[in-house]
């Protein structure tokens, strides 16, 4: 998708590859990429997460920044998948129950993909 927010132009594409290449694992990336910057994750917010959850941490790598954290973190794909299935049900069960970041970014993420589709069929 590409669009202009706030005076920025915005483009974001998802990828799913349906297999994980030979001995990669089940894996999950996210970058973000700009004319100036590229974005992966931000060290301030892994610092706060780290405590939570022992043995998750950060190998800076000049340019990058590579989250680490122990196996016992690693539910998979399908595991991961019913998790987010039963929050997301108990959200429709109970749309109160939605934290308000989450709210915000819901709205934002359906309306922006429901409006793309809408206008892909103009």
């Amino acid at each position: 998708m590409t669009w202009k927010l706030r005076g920025f132009h915005i483009k974001m594409d998802v990828i799913w590859n349906y297999e994980a290449p030979p001995g990669g694992g089940d894996t999950h990336v996210a970058v973000f990429r700009g004319t100036k910057s590229r974005l992966e994750s931000a060290r301030a917010r892994i610092k706060t997460g780290a405590p939570n959850y022992p043995g998750t941490g950060f190998i800076d790598q000049g340019d990058r920044i590579r989250i680490t954290f122990p196996d016992n973190y690693r539910d998979g794909h399908e595991a991961h998948f019913a998790q987010v299935t039963k929050r997301f049900l108990e959200y429709l069960r109970n749309p109160k129950a939605i934290p308000a970041w989450e709210k915000s970014n819901m709205l934002a993420k359906y309306y922006t993909t429901t409006k793309g589709l809408e206008l892909s069929y103009r």
